[in-house]
């Protein structure tokens, strides 16, 4: 047995005290490993050996553990979630909160997702409430991390960004939520950001 602080290529078990979503939790579930309760170690040590983990698995936190983990179970070491795998690429900004900039980008490129250090060349920005008039859509951290829990696509709605909006003009403050409380005709002269054409069903 290893022991290690973080979830890894390696890990095969994540061990948790209660069914919390940290970090090593969605990474964990995107790398479909077990992830079950300490109940489970405290089992195994009064039946003297590793017993079965399904009746300890953290189901409760998310139905897509079990699924995720039954994929790996089959698909061994090609198995790779592919949450984000058909979407644009993505731009993270290094203003990133409350998931830091290098943690947002590697649960994305476990959901494989495409990343592009070149903002102008993606699709969708993570994190930055400073954005200019253009057809990119500006999105909450808690959208990937939302997506990810339930491992499938979030709608954008709730999660578009309230943003500083730079153009020639001088700047202004938006909350693309707000929206839906404007009359048709006032809409079509705002961008329309478009929820995804599909949605991933583990």
């Amino acid at each position: 047995m290893r022991l290690d602080p973080t979830v890894t290529q390696r890990t095969t078990h994540l061990v948790s005290l209660e069914p919390r979503r940290t970090l090593n939790l969605l990474r964990g579930l995107m790398r479909g490993v077990w992830i079950v309760s300490y109940q489970w170690v405290l089992a195994s040590i009064r039946a003297g050996k590793w017993i079965d983990e399904e009746p300890y698995e953290l189901t409760r936190f998310s139905r897509a553990i079990e699924i995720c983990r039954t994929e790996r179970q089959a698909f061994g070491v090609h198995y790779h979630c592919e949450l984000f795998r058909f979407m644009e690429p993505f731009y993270v900004s290094s203003l990133c909160r409350p998931v830091q900039f290098n943690n947002m980008k590697e649960l994305l490129m476990l959901g494989g997702a495409t990343l592009t250090e070149n903002r102008f060349k993606a699709k969708y920005i993570i994190g930055d409430k400073r954005r200019a008039e253009d057809d990119r859509v500006y999105l909450d951290p808690y959208w990937v991390l939302d997506s990810i829990t339930n491992m499938q696509i979030q709608r954008f709605g709730k999660y578009l960004m309230k943003s500083a909006i730079i153009s020639a003009s001088g700047i202004r403050y938006e909350d693309p939520r707000e929206r839906d409380e404007e009359d048709n005709s006032q809409r079509r002269h705002l961008h329309d950001f478009v929820d995804p054409p599909f949605v991933l069903d583990k």
